[in-house]
């Protein structure tokens, strides 16, 4: 195929526009990105293919008591404290998307300002797609976004319910055309779809469903473990980083680190009891990390619905003062803050949250660690944002990233568990 004369548009011109235009547009971030784009990024350096940091996991036990009168009493031997070198890989996650030749040619001939508008549309979109996969690698990495709890249909095509315990509107909004693996169950051993990728089609948030299309003998497979089947995205699993949930429910081997030998290494877990979550359980869910050292803010980030119900708890138990005016009844919250046995506990909506959980995260023990947050600025090609795509008439633009999420104090963090919300 011709390329486009250079009178009309090239890429010499995209990449030239792009970088006085849009040159810093990649760290904008989007609304949904709540967690991940909190943290400190650091440009951390590998040390071969990982990342590492130290950890401190015990203390030093070389004490002697001694009673009064004992005179030049024997001192016990030394029983050094233990620091262990964590090691983790980063995960590369590239975004792309296609600029068409006619609304390029198009917004060249209608001036610089139509030039940009065309652009930042594509600019836009590669940005939140980007920071939206980080942000499900941030909290679900290693584990699923989701279990099948029931599902119709035949042929290529089914349409899956998504169990109320592991959905999360937020994970799926505007996630048509994404291509899904499907695993037997939540140990991500045995992968279902070995034909092909399994496409979402259509998405139906009030009734927690997904329609899908993919290869029948696939979806024959998998209507034989529906209940148990997890749901991630494809390709992800040996690829991607360690997320939250894989980090806070870590009972083995982590970052070379046995949570199993080093209790501070080990996350929390707190169970409502298939009941909803109130101020009084998240006051008794984190009794166990204060006793491994949680003496600092944290956040608790829970689902809109979870939220909710904590929205009506904590207006039931709203006193009105002096400033109370019976002209005008005002209530509701856009924030939730109260101190408990660590200090103050900040409790965030998140809509990708999973309705059955919620977690206690002291966010200054989290890291964003690895070569690049995300950047336009693709590896080995300088200023170079645009490329040609082989037959395709239309012009391409990635964005790139290389990260890992990192927590220095597991034993800090809370998975609350079984919410049921009313």
């Amino acid at each position: 195929m011709a390329a486009i004369p250079d009178t009309v548009t090239s890429v010499a011109k995209l990449n030239g526009w792009f970088k006085n235009k849009y040159g810093k547009f990649q760290d904008a971030i989007p609304d949904v990105a709540k967690f991940s784009g909190t943290l400190p990024f650091t440009k951390a350096q590998k040390i071969g293919n990982s990342f590492n940091f130290p950890i401190e996991l015990s203390l030093p036990q070389g004490v002697t008591y001694a009673a009064a009168g004992s005179g030049a009493f024997s001192i016990n031997y030394a029983i050094a404290g233990e620091m262990k070198n964590a090691s983790t890989d980063a995960a590369q996650i590239l975004v792309k998307d296609i600029l068409d030749y006619e609304s390029a040619a198009k917004a060249v001939e209608e001036g610089d300002e139509a030039y940009g508008n065309a652009g930042a549309r594509l600019v836009k979109r590669i940005t939140k797609a980007g920071h939206k996969r980080i942000e499900l690698s941030m909290w679900y990495g290693q584990t699923n976004l989701g279990v099948i709890s029931a599902g119709s249909g035949s042929s290529t095509t089914r349409t899956w319910t998504i169990s109320t315990a592991t959905w999360a509107g937020g994970i799926w909004a505007g996630m048509r055309n994404m291509t899904l693996d499907v695993y037997a169950d939540s140990t991500l051993a045995v992968q279902q779809n070995t034909n092909a990728a399994v496409s979402i089609t259509s998405v139906n948030i009030a009734n927690k469903q997904l329609s899908v299309s993919g290869n029948a003998t696939d979806l024959t497979t998998i209507d034989a473990t529906i209940g148990a089947s997890v749901l991630v995205p494809q390709g992800s699993v040996g690829q991607d980083m360690a997320g939250v949930d894989k980090i806070v429910n870590n009972g083995g081997t982590l970052f070379g680190i046995s949570a199993s030998t080093y209790e501070l290494w080990a996350g929390n877990s707190f169970s409502c009891g298939s009941a909803p979550l109130t101020l009084a359980k998240l006051n008794q869910a984190i009794g166990d990390a204060v006793s491994k050292g949680l003496d600092e803010k944290a956040e608790v980030y829970v689902s809109q619905k979870t939220w909710g119900n904590l929205c009506s708890d904590q207006a039931a138990l709203r006193k009105f003062d002096a400033q109370y005016k019976s002209s005008k009844a005002e209530n509701g919250f856009r924030t939730l803050s109260f101190f408990s046995q660590n200090g103050e506990l900040e409790i965030i909506p998140h809509t990708i949250i999973k309705e059955g959980q919620a977690w206690i995260l002291p966010q200054e023990r989290f890291m964003k660690v690895g070569a690049t947050d995300l950047t336009f600025n693709v590896p080995g090609r300088g200023d170079q944002f645009f490329e040609n795509v082989p037959n395709y008439a239309g012009y391409e633009l990635r964005a790139y990233a290389d990260l890992a999420l990192i927590c220095g104090a597991p034993g800090m963090t809370v998975a609350i568990t079984n919410i049921v919300n009313s």
